[in-house]
C-alpha cells in the first residue's frame, strides 16, 4: 500500500515542476514556458563554449550552423540577436550582420541548464558584383580581403565565445538568426 502512494507522490511532484519550469529535452535545449514566478536570468558568453557544427548551401548561400555549449553551473535563458567579430592577421573587426526574421531555420529563444546546448545560424552569399565581376584572381582578392574567422557575443555580454576552425567570407553581406533552439 505505501509504494503506490509513493509513486504518485513523485508523479505529482513531477507535474508541478514539469508545469512551473517547463518540459526539459532531453539535454538539447528547451523551449518550454517559465513561469511568470521564476525568473531566469539572461546567458553571459563567459559559460559558453561555442563551435560550428556543419555547412550547407544552395544557390550561392553559405549556410552555417553553430552550436553553444552551457559550461558554467546555472541555468539562464538564451535570446535575441548576437554581435559577430571578425578576426584576420591578429586584429578584430565588427562585421555588421543582417537578422534573419522570417526564416526557414525556425529558432527560438530557449532556456539552457549547464550541459546543455543552443544554436544560431549564419548565412552569407557568393551572389553579388563583388564576387561576379573582374576574372578569378580579382575575385581571389576580394574573398581574401573578406574573409574573417569569428566570434560571437550574446546580448548583454562582452565575452567573445571563439568559433575555431570556421572561416567566413563577407563581401556579399552576413545574416544571422537570433540564438535559441529549433
Amino acid at each position: 500500500m505505501r509504494r503506490p502512494l509513493m509513486r504518485l507522490s513523485a508523479v505529482l511532484a513531477a507535474s508541478v515542476l514539469c508545469f512551473a519550469f517547463g518540459i526539459p529535452s532531453l539535454g538539447l535545449g528547451s523551449t518550454a514556458n517559465v513561469s511568470s514566478g521564476a525568473t531566469i536570468p539572461v546567458c553571459g558568453g563567459g559559460n559558453f563554449v561555442g563551435g560550428w557544427v556543419g555547412r550547407n548551401g544552395a544557390t550561392g548561400t553559405s549556410i552555417m550552423d553553430l552550436a553553444f555549449i552551457n559550461d558554467g553551473h546555472l541555468t539562464c535563458r538564451l535570446t535575441g540577436y548576437p554581435t559577430i567579430q571578425g578576426y584576420r592577421n591578429g586584429r578584430e573587426y565588427p562585421l555588421a550582420a543582417g537578422h534573419l526574421k522570417d526564416q526557414p531555420f525556425d529558432i527560438s529563444p530557449t532556456i539552457v541548464a549547464p550541459r546543455m546546448s543552443a544554436e544560431m545560424v549564419l548565412t552569407s552569399s557568393a551572389s553579388c558584383n563583388a564576387l561576379n565581376t573582374g576574372n578569378q584572381t580579382a575575385i581571389k582578392k576580394v574573398i581574401a580581403k573578406n574573409t574573417y574567422t569569428v566570434s560571437v557575443k550574446f546580448p548583454h555580454s562582452n565575452d567573445p565565445i571563439y568559433i575555431y576552425g570556421l572561416s567566413i567570407d563577407v563581401a556579399c553581406g552576413l545574416n544571422i538568426t537570433e540564438l535559441g533552439w529549433r
